[in-house]
């Protein structure tokens, strides 16, 4: 769904949205907005937007409460277009690739016993296959996955993470 262009839109929310994702988006906020009765979308209409409108499956909206402040104008509870748009699409491009996704989670934790990694259970991980990175370069690593905010990885994160590797998109 993306096209090719020099960024990719998992690293960078400047990054450029494919034409068809973005005419996709615009065509359900103009249903959302006429259905609501508004002409902006609100904080509060942030996951009813994402679920209903897009479809978006309940397990990639985990991180949304994490995410809300970010995508809205400064000191308002209006969501900034621009910034609605890129987390919608990137939510949209991980939706198409959940099967890839479920697959590579499943092997990331098919030996623990919670749904979130932590940095010590990926160390462990890390030995257990005899892999030579440093502890730094996991902790590096789960620091990109969760956007330096913590170091233990939910089910998103690690999706986020495939697509800001380039493993999707």
């Amino acid at each position: 769904m993306f096209k090719k262009y020099n960024d990719n839109p998992f690293n960078n929310d400047k990054a450029r949205i494919g034409d068809q994702l973005n005419t996709l988006i615009i065509e359900k906020y103009l249903q959302y907005c006429s259905t609501t009765n508004s002409d902006e979308l609100l904080e509060s209409h942030l996951i009813p937007f994402l679920r209903d409108k897009l479809g978006i499956p309940p397990k990639l909206l985990s991180n949304v409460e994490n995410r809300r402040e970010k995508l809205v104008y400064h000191n308002t509870s209006v969501l900034d277009l621009k910034k609605l748009f890129w987390y919608a699409s990137l939510l949209l491009v991980l939706k198409e690739n959940l099967s890839y996704i479920d697959q590579a989670w499943e092997l990331l934790t098919d030996s623990l016993t919670s749904d979130q990694v932590s940095l010590d259970e990926l160390v462990k991980l890390q030995h257990k296959i005899n892999d030579s990175s440093t502890y730094q370069t996991m902790n590096d690593m789960m620091l990109l996955a969760t956007n330096g905010e913590r170091i233990s990885m939910n089910y998103v994160d690690f999706a986020m993470l495939l697509g800001k590797l380039g493993e999707i998109g």
